[in-house]
This record gives C-alpha cells, sequence and structure tokens, in this order.
C-alpha cells in the first residue's frame, strides 16, 4: 500500500525514538577541544525557524512511500549501541528525510555524512550540510545520547546558572571546525537533542551563539494563551540550510578581529 507526502508533512513529523542499551559500548578515549570564546543564546531562533516553515512557498509535491513514516507499521523505535548506531540512525532519519524534502522542492541543500576521522582523536567532522554544488554549508558534530547526565539540556541549565564548562566542551569540535572551515553555522546533536550554532561578531569579539535545545520528541507548536511555541528537529535543520543558503562565511576580517584570537583550545579528557 502507498503513503503519500509532502514535504510540509515531512518536516512536520518527528523522528524515530532512541531506545538505548543498558551497557552501551564506551568511545575511546579522545583529547578534548574546548570552546573558549564568547558563548551566548541565539536570540529568535525558534520563531526565525517557524517563520521560514510557515512563509516558504512549498510546492507541495505528493511523495509516494512504501512504508509509512507515522503510526503502527512504522519504524518507531531506532535501536543504538554505538556513536556508530546513532550517526547512522541520524543520517537514516534526518538526513535522508532532509534530502527528500530538498529534491522534492528544489531547495538546493543536502544533508550528509562527514569524513570520518584517520584516529579517533581528530576532530574532523562526522555530519555536514552542502549546497547543490557539494560546498560546504555548515558542519555538524553527532555525539551520544548518554549518559543522560551529559546531556545537551543539563548542559545549557548548567550555563545559564554561570557553569559554562561542560556546554564549552560539548561544542568544543563543532566550534573548531567552523572556524577551520570558514563557516559560519554548525549544528551539534545526539539525536535526541540538537542546538544549532551561529558564529558572528560582537563588540569586536568572535561569538558563538546556540539555539534553545530541540528534542526530537518536539511538535511543531504556535506560541498561544501563553505556551512557548516549538519547532520539530527537521524544521530546525530547514531554517539553518535556508539562512546558510544565503550567507555561509564566517566573520572575520583584520579591521574587526584578529585571526589569532581565542577560539577553541586542545585538552587532555
Amino acid at each position: 500500500m502507498p503513503y503519500r507526502y509532502n514535504a510540509r508533512q515531512f518536516l512536520k513529523l518527528r523522528p524515530p525514538k532512541l531506545r538505548l542499551p543498558s551497557a552501551p559500548i564506551p568511545n575511546p578515549p579522545q583529547r578534548i577541544t574546548k570552546y573558549v570564546g564568547v558563548l551566548d543564546e541565539w536570540p529568535g531562533f525558534i520563531s526565525d525557524a517557524q517563520a521560514t516553515f510557515q512563509n516558504y512557498p512549498f510546492k507541495d509535491i505528493v511523495a509516494v512511500l512504501n512504508v509509512p513514516l507515522v503510526g503502527p507499521l512504522s519504524w518507531e523505535e531506532l535501536y543504538v549501541t554505538s556513536e556508530v548506531n546513532v550517526r547512522d540512525g541520524f543520517q537514516a532519519h534526518m538526513g535522508e528525510i532532509m534530502n527528500h524534502i530538498s529534491r522534492l522542492e528544489d531547495l538546493g541543500f543536502s544533508l550528509e555524512p562527514g569524513c570520518r576521522p584517520n584516529n579517533p582523536g581528530s576532530p574532523t567532522p562526522n555530519s555536514v550540510l552542502r549546497d547543490k554544488l557539494g560546498e560546504l554549508l555548515a558542519i555538524g558534530d553527532i555525539s551520544v545520547p548518554w549518559p543522560a547526565s551529559n546531556g545537551l539540556g543539563v548542559a545549557v541549565d548548567d550555563y545559564r546558572q554561570g557553569r559554562t564548562e561542560h556546554l564549552r566542551k560539548l561544542l568544543g569540535r563543532v566550534s573548531h571546525n567552523m572556524k577551520v572551515r570558514r563557516l559560519k553555522y554548525g549544528y551539534f546533536t545526539t539525536y535526541t537533542e540538537t542546538v544549532f550554532l551561529r558564529q558572528k561578531v560582537q563588540h569586536r569579539k568572535w561569538t558563538l551563539e546556540f539555539s534553545p535545545v530541540i528534542l526530537h520528541t518536539d511538535r511543531f507548536t504556535r506560541d498561544i494563551h501563553g505556551a512557548p511555541a516549538s519547532i520539530t528537529s527537521r524544521q530546525g535543520f530547514l531554517h539553518l540550510a535556508m539562512i546558510a543558503l544565503l550567507w555561509r562565511e564566517f566573520e572575520n576580517g583584520t579591521d574587526i578581529c584578529s585571526d589569532g584570537e581565542s577560539w577553541t583550545v586542545h585538552c587532555d579528557p
């Protein structure tokens, strides 16, 4: 039986839930990259992402699939035991769906696996956004969602209470790669939690801004009767891709900031 979806429906759907193992495969010890520059929250990200989704003139071309994306027959749970599983699950349920949307609507971007590092300590990106010519739009970092105490939500809560170390370490690899590749935008995800990143210059200082944490279970809801608006993680990726297509270059210039300004440092675990 065929199932029909258009881009709007794809973007409103949430990816499958993760079923985590009781004893996940640990990652080997790695050298930590820590972000040490100015860190701030990205104001207006949710409302801007909602506007991107609501105002885009979708063609509403219908795709026909043989498997439903929602309902009792769909693949609604993804079992993972290692970082490789998380990366593969992200690409299957986020990357491929976003690429399907881009092809349906001729949006001109793709969400792809990055290069696998030659050594475990390398900060080589494991996820990237590209334009239709294959040029980089944004750099990503996919990590594991365990332990729960090490999650993005916890790190952002700590940041808001003045404890920034945790979040700086989580965002270290991706922020390093943004600067190395001179890209303004990035993202960090554990599949279950995602933040989107923007580099800008504020008060003559390089600044890294992060969006609110978007859960893979979040729905698209408008700001009604005081309830906060929310978006799906797919809508977040749509917004990031669309603004990166307009301008993607890392803000710099010797008249603004020194190229030697501290951005990230490497340290032992």
